[in-house]
């Protein structure tokens, strides 16, 4: 705690003539101070009235002190501040549903309790006017399977045989893609055996 000064009674002797006992008074205390960097607070209250005659003498402390956080390195409260906006970007898209948007910068960040800066403050968001509707998505099809190809397999083994289809609508406007590998298909086949050759055989005369 700080410094804490006590008032004592002091032997003032006999007053010559008469006069009435006067008792001491103190003032009332003070504020107290702002917390220091020491982590003590102080306050401070003065005599009034010093006792005369034989009154009571002071007592008590004319100084106290109290524990305090210290606010001796705070930061003063400072509120973000932005710049000037930027004029309004380029709509996002030509048609459908499109945004706008412009910036401002950040001019002074905020310390202490001040008021912080943030994203959305910095940026302003808006919808486009007047844009016309945005042409309908069409995804690739395909024709019709074309007929099983022949059979590539040797006799008495396997092979493979192919069929194809052609694209008979490209994608349009962000649609799904044809596909190259979707343009043909392959499947296993056989060929059997030939039967063995026999010659001819006639029977014996009736």
């Amino acid at each position: 705690e700080g410094d804490v000064r006590e008032v004592h009674p002091v032997n003032l002797g006999e007053c010559e003539g008469s006069c009435s006992p006067s008792d001491c008074q103190l003032d009332e205390w003070s504020e107290w101070s702002a917390c220091p960097c020491s982590g003590v607070r102080t306050r401070h209250r003065v005599v009034k009235q010093y006792p005369q005659c034989g009154g009571k003498a002071c007592t008590g402390s004319l100084k106290e002190g109290d524990a305090c956080e210290p606010q001796c390195n705070q930061e003063a409260d400072v509120d973000c501040a932005y710049g000037t906006w930027t004029v309004w970007s380029a709509c996002s898209t030509t048609c459908g549903t499109g945004f706008q948007q412009r910036l401002r910068p950040v001019r002074v960040f905020s310390s202490g309790d001040g008021e912080k800066c943030t994203d959305d403050g910095q940026k302003d968001t808006k919808p486009c006017k007047e844009l016309p509707p945005c042409p309908q998505q069409q995804n690739c099809t395909y024709s019709d399977w074309s007929d099983w190809g022949e059979c590539n397999a040797k006799p008495c083994s396997e092979g493979s045989q192919e069929r194809s289809r052609k694209v008979a609508q490209p994608a349009k406007n962000g649609g799904v893609a044809c596909e190259a590998a979707s343009l043909k298909e392959l499947q296993t086949c056989s060929k059997k055996c030939p039967r063995s050759k026999q010659d001819c055989e006639l029977s014996d005369w009736a």
